[in-house]
Order: structure tokens, then C-alpha cells, then sequence
């Protein structure tokens, strides 16, 4: 398991790609987990559970740390509806509470 902070879009984690890369051919699974993005804390409540779940082999090829997917899925429909709605960020912050919908109108 490789835990990396970034993301390469199109790649996954840098850290892990290289890992992978360098132990082709054998047969080991090389997991992703992706956590604190945009500078979200990393809890130990959430890295006991994932190491629970690693050594479960409960993990995913990719594994997003504490990321929120229902808000994520719901700003990619709307990205792909191609309204405009403004800025992904904008429009995620106005979900989770953070920005007020009225100022931002």
C-alpha cells in the first residue's frame, strides 16, 4: 500500500505508479490511497480503518482518503449536463455549507 498526499490526473498516485513500475512481473498488488488532498486532516480513527481494511485486502486499486464521492459524483453530472453552474470548487463549497448560496447568486 503507497499513501500519497497527490494525485496525477490521468496517472493516480505518483509515488505508487513508480512502485508499480518497479515491481512488474511479480505478484504482489500495489494499492493506492490518496488522503489530505486540498488539506484535509488525516485522522487516526481513518488510517486504522484503512490499515484494518489493507490487511482485509479489502482495498481498492485507488482508494480516496475521507473524500466525500456523493458531492464529487454530483458536481462531475453537472460538469457533464454542461450548465453553467460556475466553479467546481465554488459549487462543492456551496453543498458542504461553506458558501452561502444567496452571496454567491
Amino acid at each position: 500500500m503507497v499513501f500519497e498526499k497527490c494525485l496525477a490526473v490521468g496517472m493516480g498516485g505518483i509515488v505508487a505508479s513508480n512502485v508499480r513500475m518497479s515491481t512488474r512481473g511479480l505478484t504482489t498488488p500495489v494499492y493506492t490511497v490518496i488522503g489530505g488532498l486540498g488539506g484535509r486532516p488525516i485522522t487516526r480513527q481513518s488510517l486504522s480503518s484503512l490499515f484494518e481494511k489493507a490487511m482485509q485486502d479489502d482495498l481498492e486499486e485507488t482508494t480516496f482518503l475521507d473524500l466525500k464521492c456523493d458531492i464529487v459524483e454530483r458536481e462531475l453530472a453537472r460538469e457533464l449536463d454542461h450548465t453553467r453552474s460556475g466553479a467546481a470548487a465554488e459549487n462543492i463549497l456551496r453543498e458542504v455549507g461553506v458558501v452561502d448560496a444567496a452571496k454567491t447568486a
